[in-house]
C-alpha cells in the first residue's frame, strides 16, 4: 500500500485516484511558476519532481 489508510481516504475524498494525473494542468503550472520572477529578479527552477506531484495531486479540494 502507497499511502496509510487513512491518509488514502482522505486523498480518495478528495478527488484523487490511484494513476490519477492531470499533465496539460501541471505542464501549465509549471509554465507560469517558471515565468513568475521574485522581487529580486530570480526566476523559478520547475523541477520533473514537482511536475509529477502537481499532475497526480494538483487541484485537489
Amino acid at each position: 500500500m502507497r499511502f496509510p489508510e487513512q491518509v488514502a481516504a482522505v486523498l480518495r475524498e478528495a478527488g484523487w485516484a490511484p494513476g490519477r494525473r492531470d499533465e496539460e494542468r501541471a505542464r501549465r503550472w509549471g509554465l507560469e511558476l517558471s515565468a513568475y520572477a521574485s522581487w529580486d529578479g530570480r526566476q523559478h527552477t520547475f523541477f520533473a519532481a514537482a511536475h509529477d506531484a502537481l499532475a497526480e495531486f494538483g487541484g485537489l479540494a
